[in-house]
């Protein structure tokens, strides 16, 4: 019989090149289907992980409305602490900003009896803005509202103030400050309420002269309070502390100071305390919040300094100089003077609704006009400098535009 070799090994080659192909092509069709099943894979993954962000951008502010009835405005790189006793609108409400920067909201109920002339129905015409005639009926109401702030303390001299433009005031002019003033009104009508800085703003480095460097403010905990500057500087460095481009920060204007103590007031009254006794502490005596410099009480954190911030000392517990106590720095041969200026938040004593060192401390720049003949500036609280019982945290006091100090800062809102 005669084999043919040659055939065979055609044959073979067939069979093996099919079998080749065959593979091939099954491979193709694993390898197709692997990336198929990657891809879906990878989709879900990304679905999943924008569910994550979703839920951690929103699970404090979603813990926040469970708590109550009426929701904050929350600017955009914020997010609400979620702290213990920061998070309902009677405690105080905080938020922290993308740069660390923490605020409290200060509510301004949208009701009939805050807006009796306004109303609470006004809409943004065509162009976004409301009629120069609301805007005027609002502010009024606002004044009306906050009657017992307007005209500042009781027991002390008082200037008469107008959220008006001046120049000095660190806006370049009218139409500028009358447009900011108008957005802070529409703001504060629109989501019935503003954003203010829980401390007075501070620096890293403690600040010793009107010459020093103007550093990055911050409104955080343990901050030497920024001092020594003007007015018109103060308003620059807040007008850059929004994180928010669609928002603005400032210093706040003489109503935004009065709607801050009418909130203090309807929010601070405690079981057995009156409306009445919260006012007395903001129109009459503010010495029991404030550091003041006729009043006693002890620090917890921070540091305190006797010479104006020439130098600081650090907290200590182990030793009784945290004891800011002005009648026995006095007899002190340590303490020359018995003023003591303390860090941003150094105890709670000095709060309310969770904004510290409102009063005393330092006092804090407004953009208020002061009618007064010695200057057109206007700031407000007192200092350590002062008596709690004769410059009230409603007061105003007037200073002049190149004037800086170091018993003067200033305090940012966000609206």
């Amino acid at each position: 019989m005669r084999i043919d070799i040659n055939k065979g090994k055609s044959e073979k080659g067939s069979i093996t090149l099919f079998v080749v192909i065959a593979m091939m092509f099954f491979s193709i069709i694993l390898l197709t289907g692997f990336i198929g099943i990657k891809n879906k894979l990878i989709e879900q993954d990304k679905k999943i992980q924008v569910i994550q962000n979703e839920y951690q951008a929103t699970s404090m502010d979603q813990k926040y409305r469970e708590l109550n009835t009426i929701d904050v405005s929350l600017p955009d790189g914020m997010t609400i602490t979620g702290s213990d006793g920061e998070s309902s609108i009677d405690e105080g409400v905080v938020a922290v900003d993308k740069n660390g920067n923490k605020w409290v909201w200060i509510e301004v109920p949208k009701t009939a009896t805050v807006y009796s002339t306004a109303g609470t129905s006004i809409t943004e015409s065509i162009s976004g803005e409301f009629t120069d005639e609301e805007y005027v009926k609002i502010y009024n109401d606002l004044k009306t509202y906050t009657a017992d702030y307007k005209n500042g303390s009781t027991t002390s001299q008082n200037t008469s103030s107008v959220d008006t433009w001046y120049s000095g005031c660190g806006i370049v002019d009218e139409l500028t400050y009358n447009k900011l003033k108008n957005k802070m009104l529409k703001s504060i009508y629109k989501n019935e309420g503003f954003w203010i800085g829980q401390y007075e703003i501070g620096t890293y480095t403690a600040r010793k002269s009107k010459d020093d460097e103007l550093t990055t403010p911050v409104c955080r905990q343990g901050a030497y309070p920024y001092n020594y500057v003007t007015c018109s500087q103060a308003q620059e460095l807040a007008s850059r502390m929004t994180p928010d481009s669609n928002r603005n920060s400032s210093l706040m204007f003489g109503i935004q100071w009065d709607l801050v103590l009418k909130f203090i007031e309807t929010k601070a009254t405690k079981p057995g305390t009156s409306a009445s006794n919260i006012k007395e502490a903001l129109r009459t005596n503010s010495s029991d919040w404030g550091n003041y410099c006729n009043v006693t009480f002890e620090i917890q954190r921070g540091e305190y300094s006797v010479d104006e911030g020439e130098t600081w000392k650090s907290f200590d517990v182990n030793t009784e100089k945290n004891v800011v106590n002005k009648i026995k720095q006095k007899e002190d041969e340590n303490y020359e003077n018995g003023y003591v200026v303390l860090t941003t938040g150094a105890t709670n004593r000095n709060s309310l609704v969770n904004i510290y060192d409102l009063a005393g401390n330092v006092w804090e720049w407004t953009l208020e006009k002061n009618m007064a003949d010695y200057g057109p500036c206007s700031y407000r609280g007192g200092s350590f400098y002062n008596n709690g019982g004769y410059h009230q945290v409603a007061l105003r006091w007037p200073n002049r535009t190149f004037d800086s100090f170091s018993v003067i800062g200033f305090r940012p809102a966000l609206y």
